[in-house]
C-alpha cells in the first residue's frame, strides 16, 4: 500500500461543503478504520463517516449509509481526485493506476 499524507477533518465542516458522491471503493471496512481511522457516526442517515483532507489540499468523505458498514464505501469530494487518492491510500489501485487516472478524469 502507498503512504499518503492526510489529516482527519470533522466532518459535515466548512471543509467538505459542496463535496459530492464521486464513486465508491471496494475496500473493506477493516482496511478504511485501518487507513483513515475509525468512522464518526453522525446520524441514521450518514452512520458512518470519514473526512480527510490530503497533504496536497485535496477534500474526501468516505461514508457508508449502511449502519453495519457493509461495502461497498461511498467517496465524496470537490473533484475526482478525491477519489482516485482514496483508491490509492487504500490499495484498491497501485500509483501507476492512480497517475493515469488523474489525468484521464481531469
Amino acid at each position: 500500500m502507498l503512504k499518503i499524507d492526510f489529516r482527519k477533518i470533522e466532518p459535515f465542516s466548512k471543509k467538505t461543503n459542496h463535496t459530492h458522491f464521486l464513486g465508491t471503493t471496494w475496500a473493506s471496512t477493516e482496511t478504511i478504520e485501518k487507513t483513515f481511522g475509525k468512522p464518526k457516526y453522525i446520524d441514521d442517515e450518514y452512520p458512518n463517516e470519514i473526512a480527510v483532507e490530503f497533504k496536497n489540499g485535496v477534500v474526501a468523505t468516505v461514508y457508508n449509509k449502511d449502519r453495519y458498514a457493509r461495502l461497498p464505501w461511498h467517496v465524496g469530494g470537490h473533484d475526482l481526485r478525491a477519489l482516485v487518492l482514496v483508491q490509492l491510500a487504500t490499495g484498491e489501485i497501485d500509483k501507476k493506476q492512480g497517475i493515469i487516472l488523474m489525468f484521464q478524469r481531469r
